[in-house]
């Protein structure tokens, strides 16, 4: 029997050794699900807001665009 990769494990490790960051993170019960809050950073710049409001939809990710153009 082949064993599966764990992807979840691998993206930690990703993440772990890139420029991204997240800070904030706050994680909650909603309607339809677990949601969470979060700030996503690049080279310690903000460039986006993370929100899944745990209602059963996609999450929402807000860029900040003049933060990443200036930090290019």
């Amino acid at each position: 029997m082949k064993t599966k990769t764990n992807n979840h494990k691998k993206s930690l490790e990703i993440l772990r050794n890139s420029d991204f960051s997240v800070k904030k993170l706050v994680t909650f019960t909603g309607r339809e699900g677990y949601g969470a809050t979060a700030d996503v950073y690049w080279k310690n710049r903000k460039v986006a807001d993370f929100i899944d409001e745990g209602n059963g939809g996609e999450p929402y990710v807000y860029f900040e665009w003049d933060e990443i153009k200036n930090a290019t």
